[in-house]
């Protein structure tokens, strides 16, 4: 059993909280209605469930609560004097804290590739928070190198790209807040192209790989079975990895094409950049599966015109052992936490 760590990010002014996932269990494959050889398969997913909301700062309570009335005249009309003063200074240094746009902070956002583009110049000391929401949907990440790309997976509209740095232990501050309108190409371009999670470029290995093992595909059905034969068959499950990693752990592709070793998360990232570069729309979901009690990670492909599941990770284990599985999934059995 893994327990990813809690964490909670708040503001100077108590802004922001983030409740992380509890992670533990083991999953159960199922063979003719009964369980395969009980091997302890881990999966992990590191990602946080980040929820940012609006709260109330400690000191400002206070100073409304001691808006009360003074025993005399005079000293009501200098008691709200003094309690103006002291309110109108916090609210200035609240606002310097959090509402100021950060010079060093950029946020370009790319409808083209269905991403926007945060910048900020980090360092080993630096800790980085990205917010990107739309209404009552956001997502936090990491920001682990300069310049990282996020999906607009949300889809049209209007979103909000928020940056917060970690000023000591759990407390952050609001660096800069934008709001972009998006208009998107199409509704498929934010799985199609390279973001954080899903990070690919034409020169890696791994995607040559791809494009070659595809290049005599006639249809994105042949070109999703060939991906995922492949990664079902080379891809091993590393049951050490897990000891080893960092709660801001995000895939790297060419690793695990390189080793042929990986995590659930590692295996849906591997899978669903093979096919994004191949113009199959894919995205890479988190969430649980009907008989994995943990936190787990897999993906939705558009296929025939309708998005449909594929666990490669699970199919992988089945194909070990010697089992069949249907590579395409039913609705039923997930429950989807974000997706990307």
């Amino acid at each position: 059993m893994f327990l990813a760590s809690i964490h909670r990010y708040r503001t100077e002014a108590n802004i922001t909280k983030v409740v992380d996932a509890k992670l533990q269990g083991l999953p159960r494959f199922l063979r003719n209605g009964s369980q395969l050889p009980k091997e302890k398969w881990k999966f992990f997913f590191p990602a946080p469930k980040a929820n940012l909301s609006q709260g109330r700062d400690a000191k400002l309570q206070g100073l409304w609560a001691s808006l009360r009335q003074p025993a005399t005249e005079g000293e009501m009309i200098m008691h709200a004097y003094r309690t103006l003063n002291r309110l109108a200074l916090t609210v200035i240094l609240l606002l310097g804290m959090t509402l100021g746009v950060h010079a060093d902070a950029t946020t370009t956002v790319d409808t083209a590739q269905g991403v926007v583009r945060v910048s900020y110049p980090i360092t080993a000391d630096t800790v980085i928070k990205v917010m990107v929401a739309m209404g009552s949907q956001s997502y936090t990440y990491d920001l682990l190198k300069p310049t990282e790309a996020f999906p607009l997976q949300f889809g049209d509209g209007s979103y909000k790209i928020s940056l917060y740095q970690r000023v000591q232990g759990t407390q952050y501050r609001l660096l800069t807040q934008s709001t972009v309108l998006v208009d998107l190409p199409d509704d498929f371009v934010p799985f199609l192209g390279s973001s954080q999670i899903l990070n690919w470029t034409p020169d890696m290995v791994s995607i040559g790989k791809a494009k070659a093992m595809t290049i005599n595909a006639k249809t994105d059905a042949e070109k999703v079975q060939l991906v995922y034969g492949y990664v079902t068959a080379k891809i091993k499950y590393d049951y050490a990895k897990i000891s080893k990693l960092k709660s801001t752990y995000v895939p790297s592709i060419e690793d695990t094409y390189a080793t042929n070793l990986g995590i659930c998360y590692d295996y849906s990232a591997l899978f669903g950049s093979m096919l994004r570069s191949v113009g199959v729309p894919a995205k890479l979901i988190k969430g649980y599966k009907n008989d994995i009690p943990e936190y787990h990670a897999w993906n939705q492909v558009y296929l025939d015109k309708k998005w449909v599941y594929i666990d490669t990770t699970y199919d992988a284990a089945f194909k070990a052992a010697g089992v069949k599985a249907n590579m395409l999934k039913t609705d039923a059995e997930f429950r989807v936490a974000k997706y990307y």
